[in-house]
């Protein structure tokens, strides 16, 4: 059967918030706190549906978001991460405090990865070690395991202080096969 749908989509209003709703939205969780979000349209008169509210506490207006441009330590972490969890966006954000999940998944598709296929092309040493090699395929696997069993934020912990190790062990694996193949 599955869930209910959120709203009626009738008399729902779409597109961009305005500040007005932003106060209303804000003023409403510091009363009540970040919760029952089936309420909040109901209670607030807010003319939105309850997942729209929800996700914009949660992605622009809740307390101690980061907003901006990234540095460029965290786009070496999300590369990294996203070249060993994949899309993954909430365990990559779990090493980028007060980075949304939304925000790193947006940014990873407008910039980075354009940006790691034109420093491909250019042939610049950017790009995450293959997957076809030894090491960093029991590195995945070892990351799967893990989730599979519901530890994904401490896997991801030790993948990020094992990243550097890592990654040096990938550059010399290329290095031992191109001066094999030549």
């Amino acid at each position: 059967m599955g869930r209910p749908p959120c709203c009626d989509k009738l008399g729902v209003k779409k597109g961009p918030w305005t500040p007005e709703e932003d106060i209303i939205l804000v003023s409403y969780i510091q009363e009540h706190g970040p919760g029952n979000w089936r309420s909040v349209p109901v209670s607030t008169g807010l003319m939105r549906c309850s997942k729209s509210c929800r996700l914009r506490w949660t992605n622009y207006l809740r307390p101690g978001i980061k907003r901006g441009n990234f540095t460029s330590h965290e786009e070496g972490v999300i590369v990294h991460l996203q070249s060993l969890l994949g899309n993954r966006w909430a365990a990559i954000a779990s090493y980028l405090p007060r980075r949304t999940d939304n925000d790193i998944k947006n940014y990873w598709n407008t910039h980075l990865k354009k940006k790691l296929r034109k420093q491909q092309a250019m042939g610049a040493i950017f790009a995450p070690p293959a997957a076809s090699s030894p090491g960093c395929r029991r590195g995945l696997l070892l990351v799967v395991l893990r989730f599979e069993r519901g530890q994904h934020i401490q896997a991801a912990r030790r993948l990020h202080e094992e990243l550097p190790a890592a990654a040096a062990a990938a550059q010399q694996l290329r290095r031992r096969r191109r001066q094999a193949s030549a």
